[in-house]
């Protein structure tokens, strides 16, 4: 058993070793994530890399409250492990993504999350700004061209602070960290979750979903999408694309999983680049 994992369940959890297996280690990019069973009883299990402040635990209870998150069991601020119960679910797959019955439902929850309200705050544009700081000061090569994608980037900072829709928003909806479970939906991980422009989760969802999923999207969310709708969820899958780039950069000066994130990073600055124009 993992030496992490074995001291969080007899030291933190003081759960019996011998009542407890091992069902699943999760993926995770930047956490260690378990299935377990104590006492024939399955739980969720993150083992955390850096400690946590108290805002995501509350965020989580809210959530689970109103019937959006799985129930919190146990929450440590000091090391950022903890245990929720276990949501027997799966993730959507690409079809049911852009599917009607899943957008409903989807948009439901949305709605409910971005109706809530924490004590932190979250602005792309500022993460943005830091990360490419970061990339220069690691001698991580960005393309030749960003400038001019930091000059678009500018253009759209200035549209959408002085056009703010405000809610306290999950931050990384992709398509792991939702569960669907039988007539019902639930998002996990909130490790980013803050106050922002839920924009920024609409436009998320949408980077995965084909052009009709997009437009029933924001019908679903807003009943009667107008061009300023439109606009801002353009400019905000700019912004989500420009934030995943330079994380993926960022990602690769210390990879250890096979997956390529500097040829990810470089595949998304390239897809800005040919194909977002600001009219």
């Amino acid at each position: 058993m993992n030496l992490k994992l074995n001291d969080f369940i007899l030291k933190e959890l003081n759960f019996n070793i011998n009542d407890v297996s091992i069902k699943t280690k999760l993926s995770g990019l930047n956490n260690e994530c378990y299935k377990i069973e104590y006492l024939n009883t399955p739980y969720f299990i993150r083992i955390c890399n850096k400690s946590k402040d108290m805002e995501e635990k509350n965020i989580i209870k809210i959530c689970a409250q109103n019937n959006i998150a799985p129930r919190l069991l146990y929450y440590s601020a000091a090391s950022g492990n903890m245990v929720t119960e276990w949501i027997n679910g799966h993730m959507p797959n690409e079809r049911e993504f852009s599917s009607i019955g899943f957008i409903a439902d989807l948009t439901t929850k949305l709605k409910t999350l971005h109706s809530l309200k924490c004590c932190k705050h979250f602005n792309p544009f500022n993460e943005i700004k830091e990360s490419l700081l970061l990339c220069e000061k690691n001698q991580l090569q960005l393309p030749t061209f960003i400038n001019i994608l930091i000059d678009k980037l500018k253009t759209i900072e200035y549209f959408c602070l002085e056009n703010m829709d405000i809610g306290l928003c999950h931050n990384d909806l992709n398509p792991s960290n939702i569960l669907i479970t039988g007539n019902d939906l639930y998002f996990i991980d909130y490790e980013f979750s803050a106050i922002g422009d839920i924009f920024y989760d609409l436009a998320t969802l949408s980077w995965m979903m084909n052009d009709e999923g997009k437009e029933n999207l924001l019908k679903f969310y807003f009943h009667k999408p107008t061009n300023y709708h439109y606009k801002k969820l353009a400019y905000y899958l700019y912004v989500v694309k420009f934030w995943n780039a330079c994380w993926s950069l960022l990602k690769s000066k210390d990879n250890t999983s096979t997956y390529d994130y500097k040829k990810g990073a470089e595949m998304i600055f390239q897809d800005l680049w040919q194909n977002y124009s600001l009219d």
